[in-house]
């Protein structure tokens, strides 16, 4: 099993968008293909990656495309949770499983592991958000500045004499951190926070004509560095290459016993973060080229008109909005405090 996995084949049952074949052709007795669920666990990773998909959308969307396995026939959250988070699909597999030996496999990968660390990101981001409770609008978004326990939110419901009803929602410390915090008694009232937010994406909001300007820009700047970006690919493949011989050298001493476990394993990680190293810089280079762009894309975009998006969208917008806004939500004497993507 081990010498299969050094080989670059997973001793184990196919993820789900592979199959496990025999191949007369090669020595290996059991390789892994792609089969025809490929392009539908793709299309999963794209909708979290272009679209920001919730995990409830990604269970819709499997549905309708009739994704499967052969013992489940209809893939939950928590299914589809492992699917992404498993990093077969951009090309590395842990075996024996829990041993932190990490194998780069023979199979052709799903996505990059640009696209991976990406769609983990977000879907974290996601999970969190949704065990936010929903009868308080902003609740379970921030933290007290000044003691790091959770911010949690009162309502408060007036009657008027005249017969008017006035609901109003506080935000402050819960006090699980710290009873004694002083926060809790200096609440933010919600319309106080809203126009917090608000003050915040006026500054970072860009016009579209500005946005069609810069994406313009930097495309004919992108062109005028392809050349410079072919010359390091090439001393990068160098470097993958001979550490690719170096990994195959120690395989072949480690059979021959001329050197001991412990030495194999020292030297083989090392080759491996060399190798490893020189990949990510191709990928960065070359393969992530397409994903700058749409990174760079998805943040303009993001700031464009984005104080009206937020003015006129729904409350799950509008958290949309917060959580891709920063992170590390703090407020502190009724004041908002965040660390800007």
């Amino acid at each position: 099993m081990v010498a299969k996995a050094n080989r670059g084949w997973l001793p184990n049952k196919a993820p789900l968008g592979y199959v496990n074949i025999i191949d007369k052709k090669v020595s290996e007795k059991n390789i892994i293909k792609p089969d025809s669920n490929f392009k539908l666990v793709r299309r999963l990773f794209d909708l979290v990656l272009t679209e920001n998909a919730t995990l409830e959308k990604l269970e819709l969307e499997a549905k309708k495309m009739g994704l499967s396995t052969k013992t489940v026939q209809r893939l939950g959250i928590s299914t589809i949770h492992r699917i992404l988070a498993n990093s077969f699909y951009y090309g590395k597999y842990e075996w024996p499983e829990g041993s932190g030996e990490w194998h780069k496999g023979n199979h052709k990968p799903m996505i990059t592991i640009e696209e991976y660390e990406r769609a983990q990101e977000i879907i974290t981001r996601k999970t969190k958000a949704r065990f936010i409770k929903h009868d308080i609008n902003y609740r379970g978004l921030m933290t007290c500045k000044f003691c790091g326990g959770a911010i949690t939110a009162s309502r408060i419901i007036k009657h008027q004499k005249n017969g008017n009803v006035h609901e109003y929602t506080y935000y402050h410390c819960g006090k699980k951190v710290d009873k004694s915090c002083i926060q809790r008694s200096r609440p933010l009232k919600e319309n106080e926070f809203e126009n917090q937010i608000l003050g915040i994406l006026d500054k970072i909001q860009i016009p579209q004509d500005i946005y069609d300007w810069a994406m313009a820009e930097i495309k004919q700047e992108n062109g005028l560095a392809k050349k410079t970006r072919e010359v390091a690919i090439l001393a990068h493949r160098k470097n993958y290459d001979k550490a690719t011989e170096k990994i195959h050298g120690l395989i072949d001493m480690r059979a021959d016993n001329d050197i001991t476990k412990e030495e194999y394993a020292q030297r083989r990680k090392k080759a491996e973060k060399k190798k490893d190293f020189a990949e990510l810089m191709i990928n960065r280079i070359e393969g992530n080229n397409k994903i700058f762009f749409e990174k760079i894309d998805e943040v303009f975009n993001f700031a464009t008109n984005v104080k009206t998006k937020f003015e006129k969208g729904t409350i799950a917008e509008r958290k949309e909005i917060i959580l891709n806004l920063g992170s590390n939500l703090q407020i502190c004497d009724k004041k908002l405090m965040i660390l800007l993507i």
